[in-house]
């Protein structure tokens, strides 16, 4: 067992993990939100596969994404449970359309005309105008 005595007041935990602590032990750190863990690797085997986040603040200087069109989606059913009332949860009364859809066609902009986009873009006011003169 390898151990090391630090006295640093003066730095984040993070910024401690991430920094004095793996540089002297030669590890990387995950850290996990959902399950709130932190898990330390070693970082001697090159080869071997550790989950690793990168992100610009730690790794990434620049990204370059790409995606295939044929499964970007442009429209999300949401559905819920129920509140404690017993009422089925629902975003119909809070969506301009009054549905259970959420639409984004926001990545398709660039390629359609000038005129659906003009269409898409009045229907959205229009319909976000309708659902507020009706709630109050």
């Amino acid at each position: 067992m390898i151990r090391r005595s630090f006295d640093n007041d003066s730095v984040t935990s993070y910024a401690f993990l991430t920094g004095d602590v793996a540089e002297t032990f030669e590890c990387v750190f995950t850290f996990d939100s959902n399950d709130r863990t932190v898990s330390a690797f070693k970082v001697e085997n090159p080869g071997k596969q550790i989950p690793l986040i990168m992100s610009f603040c730690n790794l990434i200087k620049e990204l370059n994404l790409s995606w295939d069109e044929d499964v970007i989606k442009t429209k999300l059913r949401v559905t819920g449970g129920n509140d404690a009332s017993g009422t089925a949860l629902s975003i119909a009364s809070l969506n301009p359309s009054v549905n259970k859809y959420i639409t984004n066609f926001s990545c398709f902009y660039n390629d359609m005309s000038v005129a659906l986009r003009m269409s898409i873009t009045t229907w959205t006011i229009k319909a976000g105008e309708e659902k507020s003169h009706n709630t109050v």
